[in-house]
């Protein structure tokens, strides 16, 4: 059976300084989201195989997760397949997060992108096979995919 990817965007608050964090990531993007997740499965039909790069957990991971639909909202990547997904785990597992890619993508004067480190948006871009995926973060990055699903003619 062949897994269908999502991209997961969350929309919530996390408790203390990481809700700080959310909440300047939302401002400074003027996005709802502040964070993206690559999930192999539907993340709101049980634990899957999620995708990404955070600092809590050392850079880029996949975790198992199930995603509360009250926090993320998702899309469908029928663009990209699960191969695609581990073959880019398998390349850059373990490599650090990048805080300054986060500030880049609306401050591009911070400096250029760093070739081994990543942060969660930049993640997802790469794996949805983006141009330039240091310039998306995760209110551009949702709507990218959302819009990739208008173009192949399925809105959802």
């Amino acid at each position: 059976m062949r897994n269908t990817i999502y991209l997961a965007s969350y929309k919530s608050t996390r408790p203390g300084w990481l809700g700080v964090v959310n909440r300047a990531i939302r401002l400074c993007t003027n996005s709802v989201y502040s964070h993206s997740e690559v999930c192999v499965g539907n993340p709101f039909e049980g634990a899957v195989h999620c995708l990404s790069s955070t600092s809590a957990d050392g850079g880029v991971r996949v975790k198992l997760m199930q995603l509360n639909p009250a926090k993320w909202d998702i899309v469908p990547l029928r663009c990209v397949d699960e191969a695609t997904v581990w073959e880019f785990f398998a390349r850059h597992h373990g490599e650090p997060y990048e805080l300054d890619g986060a500030f880049r993508t609306v401050l591009p004067f911070v400096g250029r992108p760093h070739p081994h480190k990543w942060f969660c948006s930049e993640v997802c871009a790469a794996v949805m096979g983006l141009d330039e995926p240091w310039r998306m973060y995760p209110g551009s990055l949702h709507m990218t995919a959302v819009n990739q699903n208008k173009i192949m003619g399925r809105a959802e």
